[in-house]
């Protein structure tokens, strides 16, 4: 958690029988610096030194698997956990689920997973509302915004950022100013304000992008590259 990767490998190296704490341990460092192909190899040597894993273990496995598209890895991970009975009782790995098959485009299946779940918090409303953006269902996405809302679940600035991109992918303006004026008010974070413009921009309302960009207090570089992608696309040259 300090940074130090290579030190923590060392440490792991060095401790005698590691239980499944320990891999847990490691496993969620490689996750957490990026490094998720070698998150699933080191997978593969927990198993084969016979270490069961447990919860947190196929939390760390299905992040991995989502985060570079291996779908045939979460499957694998998937019929495991049918096998011990995790799926059923734990919300964590079911969410966990849910993203992984959302994030690898297996919608029907992120859908399933959703409607396996107990209960629905703002993380699983996320994960189904993002896979659904991400690609290109603009009328689920909608839906199960409306639903979340229905169902008392506020959004936060995850939900808003994949809702402005499913606007952005059909020209819905009308939809996006909804969703704007959820967080009229509020400080615009360079994510989110930079989402407002490049949706503006894209469904042809350059003045209100410009409004927008002006209430961006932290503008970074993705901020002034929607504004500047909205002025060439409105033939503003200078």
């Amino acid at each position: 958690r300090c940074g130090s990767l290579e030190k923590a490998r060392e440490v792991f190296e060095n401790i005698q029988d590691p239980n499944v704490l320990s891999w847990n341990a490691l496993l969620s460092a490689y996750s957490q610096h990026g490094q998720f192909l070698d998150t699933l190899v080191r997978f593969d040597r927990m198993q084969c030194e016979s270490i069961s894993p447990n919860a947190i273990t196929f939390v760390c496995i299905l992040k991995a698997c989502g985060s570079i598209g291996s779908i045939k890895n979460g499957k694998s991970v998937h019929a495991r956990i049918i096998k011990d009975n995790h799926l059923g009782c734990n919300v964590f790995v079911g969410t966990s689920m849910l993203d992984m098959y959302a994030k690898c485009g297996e919608l029907a299946m992120a859908q399933k997973e959703f409607d396996l779940l107990q209960y629905h918090d703002l993380v699983s409303w996320n994960a189904i509302i993002n896979g659904y953006s991400l690609y290109g269902h603009d009328k689920e996405a909608p839906a199960c915004f409306e639903q979340m809302q229905c169902e008392a679940q506020f959004p936060n600035s995850v939900t808003i950022l994949c809702m402005l991109r499913a606007c952005i992918a059909v020209g819905a303006l009308d939809r996006g100013k909804v969703i704007h004026t959820r967080i009229v008010g509020h400080e615009l974070p360079p994510s989110l304000g930079s989402a407002l413009v490049d949706m503006y921009v894209k469904c042809g309302t350059l003045e209100k992008a410009e409004e927008v960009f002006r209430e961006i207090k932290v503008r970074n570089v993705v901020c002034w590259t929607a504004l500047l992608a909205g002025y060439t696309q409105h033939g503003k040259g200078e």
